[in-house]
């Protein structure tokens, strides 16, 4: 049984072990989705599917990752709040990239609510680094701020990927 302040010990476990692997999956991620823009681009093929699949495993990826608990001693709420909420924030990013590359109905909800949350991050990830207390790799930086990017490109369709 679990209660409300922390989630069941499998999920803390399966998000422990996908935040330990996150990072390859990014990088591997992002070689596979350019490489099928490139043959899209180049040769006319159709690589939809590979893209749709690849934007769902980063999304499932962050969104487990979000369950970690970390054992940390003096780990605070505020810590597993901000590990909640840019997981749940680059999950619904990615999904909602994944809806604005197809053209499915609520990717601009997808998206500004992503950018909405992971705006909510920066500021108090800075402000938690300020006071001392460095939990979080410089790389969660970059990621947020990648992602705020490419959800602004997408929200404002400044690519047009049909």
């Amino acid at each position: 049984m679990f209660t409300s302040t922390q989630p069941p010990v499998f999920m803390q476990r399966f998000g422990s072990w996908i935040n330990t692997k996150i990072w390859k999956i990014e990088n591997y991620t992002l070689l596979f989705i350019l490489l099928s823009i490139v043959l899209h681009e180049l040769f006319q093929l159709e690589t939809d599917l590979v893209i749709a699949a690849f934007l769902l495993i980063l999304s499932m990826s962050y969104f487990f990752s979000a369950f970690r608990v970390p054992d940390i001693p003096e780990l605070k709420g505020i810590h597993l709040f901000s590990i909640k909420l840019t997981g749940f924030g680059s999950s619904v990013a990615s999904i909602g990239i994944l809806f604005a590359l197809f053209g499915w109905p609520g990717d601009s909800t997808a998206l500004l609510s992503a950018m909405l949350v992971m705006g909510i991050c920066i500021p108090v990830l800075l402000y938690m680094e300020q006071m001392g207390n460095r939990f979080f790799p410089a790389r969660m930086y970059i990621r947020l701020a990648v992602l705020i990017l490419v959800s602004l490109l997408f929200y404002f369709e400044l690519y047009n990927y049909s």
